[in-house]
């Protein structure tokens, strides 16, 4: 049941996605592509520190979206 759910979301995404590869500016881009880094670095974080939650630091997050962030827009 996981893979369906992952085949409609890409379904749904991809016209999106295509969409603003095409006609969006770069800045939308470079916002999509900050989005994309925070779910993964949410993903890392919780992978790292196992599923309790209560164990990360809420300095160790911040400072982790925020340079995520930073490193996709400085490329822009």
């Amino acid at each position: 049941m996981q893979h369906v759910k992952r085949w409609i979301t890409a379904i749904v995404l991809i016209p999106l996605i295509l969409w603003i590869l095409f006609k969006g500016s770069s800045l939308v881009l470079a916002a999509l592509v900050s989005a994309v880094a925070i779910f993964a670095i949410r993903e890392y974080l919780f992978i790292i520190f196992g599923a309790d939650q209560g164990t990360i630091s809420q300095t160790i997050k911040a400072i982790s979206y925020f340079i995520s962030m930073a490193l996709v827009m400085g490329a822009v």
